[in-house]
């Protein structure tokens, strides 16, 4: 039976998938510090805005510190953690073995939520949570395949700060940027062939070494520990509080405005320096605002009423939103993996939410 929950879980993987395309076009000028601090700074005067006008601002001071310690650390969890273990995992052995292992954390959260929070054991949520990591590896490997799309120097590894300010979820806002790109232009002006690489695009490693094939593993599985540790965290912060989900985010976001400034002042210089214009301004602050305003919202509504097993998977389908939008906006190639991942992908969701 589909819930209130459910819905808000679809509604934020839609926000996510949305504010994906939106960092993802401007991708090429503005490096993962500039849109971290581009999106976290115009949701958070959201945020605060929002409690104002509601009148429940001051309850973020009623935040208890059992429920703010786990709640911050779920955000930290997923800005430093989960992607600064995920991509050089990516890097050492490839998406099409780095993404499965990565997006087995709704499975982990299962677990997890079995374990911490007495969540009953049912097969066809099991099987469901299964069936979607299917469907989004198929997606994510896709990208992997058309070999004449592929950059031919390895990305760098950005500090891993991109994707998870959003809350975990998602680990699709993946901007890479390529090695060794050369420019010609001075320092007031971006690269004028840089290119604008996909969200999983990224290039395989041929033939790793043992030891490389081994860490990459390693710190994908590591990864995925972690992503499932942020969302639980979050369902364990909700139950030591009855303060309500916006003072709460406007907390969350407000502790993380410090954080973003540090990030971009120490990271923005070199290949890693940010080009900002007036359209990719606007773009990525409309995507914040998506992602990371009425994203979390409900993806902490979700978490909160049906539990975070069952809002992580759900949330982890944001490519079943962003691919249509790749290939309709960015013009990016459709194929029979696509075609099968998101038929996976939704027939995942469907037995989660729709069989008891």
């Amino acid at each position: 039976m589909i819930e209130l929950g459910h819905l808000a879980a679809i509604g934020s993987m839609i926000c996510s998938g949305i504010a994906t395309i939106l960092f993802k076009s401007q991708s090429d000028k503005v490096k993962p510090a500039g849109v971290n601090i581009l999106k976290i700074v115009p949701a958070s005067i959201a945020f605060v805005i929002t409690s104002l006008v509601i009148g429940n601002i001051q309850d973020i001071t009623n935040i208890s510190w059992t429920a703010f310690i786990p709640l911050v650390s779920a955000a930290i969890f997923g800005i430093v953690g989960g992607d600064l273990l995920y991509l050089p995992s990516q890097h050492l052995i490839g998406v099409s073995k780095a993404y499965p292992i990565g997006m087995s954390y709704p499975l982990l959260t299962y677990i997890f939520s079995m374990i911490f929070f007495k969540e009953e054991f049912k097969l066809t949520k099991f099987l469901g949570i299964i069936i979607v990591i299917l469907g989004i590896s198929l997606i994510a490997s896709s990208k992997t395949t058309d070999k004449k799309t592929l950059p031919k120097k390895s990305p760098n590894i950005d500090m891993g700060l991109y994707w998870a300010m959003t809350h975990f979820d998602s680990s699709l806002n993946r901007l890479l940027e390529t090695n060794g790109t050369k420019s010609s232009t001075s320092n007031n002006e971006p690269p004028k062939n840089e290119p604008n690489l996909s969200i999983f695009q990224q290039q395989e490693s041929s033939s790793p070494s043992k030891k490389a094939f081994i860490l990459g593993i390693f710190l994908a599985i590591l990864a995925s520990f972690t992503w499932a540790t942020g969302t639980t965290l979050i369902k364990f912060g909700l139950n030591q509080t009855e303060v309500t989900i916006i003072p709460i985010n406007t907390a969350r976001m407000l502790f993380l405005v410090p954080i973003s400034f540090s990030i971009f002042i120490g990271t923005n210089r070199g290949k890693r320096k940010s080009y900002f214009s007036k359209t990719g301004i606007l773009l990525i602050c409309i995507g914040g605002i998506l992602g990371l305003f009425a994203g979390n919202i409900l993806y902490l509504w979700g978490v909160d009423t049906v539990g975070p097993s069952t809002s992580a998977a759900i949330n982890a389908s944001a490519p079943l939103v962003a691919t249509p939008l790749s290939i309709i906006f960015l013009k990016e190639k459709i194929n029979l993996r696509i075609i099968l991942g998101t038929l996976l992908t939704t027939g995942g969701i469907l037995l989660i939410i729709l069989i008891p």
